[in-house]
């Protein structure tokens, strides 16, 4: 369903550049780490096949923030605003990097 979708994005958009941000991990769900990394390296390696697409990796900041919370957490959703603000901007670094890269002008 993505490579359907990302090829739909660049069929309508050809000059789009797609940034692809990684699959991050929860605390109280460490079942789900396998299937996030899994994911992740899948979404890694699609990513290099096109000129147009990007791949974002935050998981190891993520991962050891996470780290912070005690075990068994249920669930978890939300980042203090000093972290969420740290994991926005290597977002956005990510993307000023395709920005740069591409010679991209708004």
């Amino acid at each position: 369903m993505t490579d359907k979708y990302i090829k739909r994005v660049h069929q309508y958009l050809p000059d789009c550049q797609i940034a692809i941000v990684n699959a991050s991990p929860l605390p109280g769900r460490s079942e789900m780490f396998a299937t996030a990394e899994r994911l992740n390296e899948k979404m890694a390696k699609y990513a290099e096949q096109y000129d147009y697409t990007y791949y974002i990796d935050t998981y190891d900041f993520v991962y050891q923030r996470m780290l912070e919370y005690p075990d068994g957490w249920e669930f978890w959703t939300h980042m203090d605003t000093d972290t969420l603000s740290t994991w926005m901007n290597l977002i956005a670094d990510g993307l000023m990097k395709i920005i740069n890269e591409k010679g991209i002008i708004f």
